[in-house]
């Protein structure tokens, strides 16, 4: 099975031009944001990448998002992580290196990737050998996931963002959402998105 998911994954990488270049963080604890800087909407989405209510909206209702809000320029979308477990952190931090190293659309598609495959790697014997072996197909080698998954630096700072949500947006589950200030929990439809957006 993690074979066959790591085969999809390669292909999926080459569908979407995965190894190309987009503009870099200039480090892993940087704010990995979508869309124009100046949008008028801010959304931030606080996930866990082991949350199944998270895979749902990042499946199917952030493409949509995406095309109606973000790509448009009326909102940006920033990525925040909330890891619920020790699988989760260790998949942010390979994702937030790999942000820092090829930019903040790459990691989206990473995280997109992994989002859809979350029910073979994040249930594996050993899940690191299979983040691993996604992050060697995104493009890290093998020396910058062992120093990224064994970066305590970075792994005190994802706590310490998601300690920082608990007391100024009062976080305790994933999804959560703060739209300009304001949160809202739970996987929302696109549907629901649209009409919160709207009355911005």
């Amino acid at each position: 099975m993690i074979r066959r998911y790591q085969l999809i994954f390669a292909a999926l990488l080459a569908l979407f031009g995965f190894l190309g270049t987009s503009a870099r963080a200039a480090g892993p604890m940087d704010e990995i944001a979508l869309g124009k800087p100046d949008a008028k909407i801010t959304i931030i989405e606080y996930f866990s990448m082991t949350c199944s209510h998270c895979a749902t909206f990042e499946i199917e209702t952030l493409p949509e998002l995406r095309k109606a809000w973000i790509d448009t320029g009326k909102a940006r979308f920033v990525f925040r992580d909330f890891p619920l477990d020790p699988v989760a952190l260790l998949a942010a931090q390979l994702g937030r290196c790999l942000a820092a190293d090829k930019g903040a659309e790459t990691y989206a598609r990473f995280v997109e990737l992994l989002m859809k495959g979350q029910m073979t790697w994040a249930v594996s014997k050993d899940p690191y050998q299979s983040l691993a072996a996604s992050a060697r197909l995104a493009g890290m080698s093998k020396d910058r996931i062992e120093t990224c998954a064994q970066d305590k630096k970075l792994e005190d700072g994802i706590l310490q963002g998601q300690l920082d949500a608990q007391k100024k947006y009062g976080i305790r589950s994933t999804p959560s959402f703060v739209v300009n200030g304001k949160l809202y929990s739970g996987s929302m439809t696109f549907e629901q998105f649209d009409k919160v957006l709207k009355g911005q």
